[in-house]
């Protein structure tokens, strides 16, 4: 074969702009508008929901945590009254008078004992006083 039968077996080219064929384009994978705005609309519905949760959620909080607070004055006030009522028996009149009923009397003359060598300091005597009911009752019936 010659070269002149090679050129020959090859197609001629034509001066001038290229033959472009016709295709048809292709369709484009859309989702419809509708299950979009039904898609958009569940996302919508369930962000308010989760935030309708967590503000009640926080609302209840707020309600423990005033109910807590209420509840803690008031024991803070029992235990002021409770500290107050101590205080009231705790004073010396009033051990003075709950000694009394008891049938207890004051010591004029105390003695004190020295624990490091165990002597007695003082002259110790009996106290003079009248018996009490309760103490006379008491001794009688054993």
């Amino acid at each position: 074969m010659s070269t002149a039968g090679a050129l020959d077996a090859q197609p001629s080219r034509l001066p001038g702009p290229p033959r472009l064929r016709l295709v048809a384009p292709l369709a484009p994978d859309r989702v419809s508008r509708g299950v979009f705005a039904v898609i958009v609309v569940f996302v919508l519905a369930l962000g308010l929901l989760s935030i309708l949760l967590v503000n009640t959620m926080v609302a209840q909080g707020a309600f423990t945590v005033s109910a807590l607070r209420a509840e803690q004055s008031q024991l803070d006030e029992r235990a002021q009254v409770l500290h107050e009522a101590i205080s009231a028996a705790a004073a010396p009149a009033a051990l003075r008078a709950q000694a009394r009923r008891l049938g207890m009397v004051q010591g004029t003359d105390p003695a004190f004992i020295r624990v490091t060598d165990a002597r007695v300091l003082g002259t110790p005597s009996v106290a003079k006083g009248g018996r009490s009911v309760k103490a006379a009752g008491q001794r009688n019936s054993g």
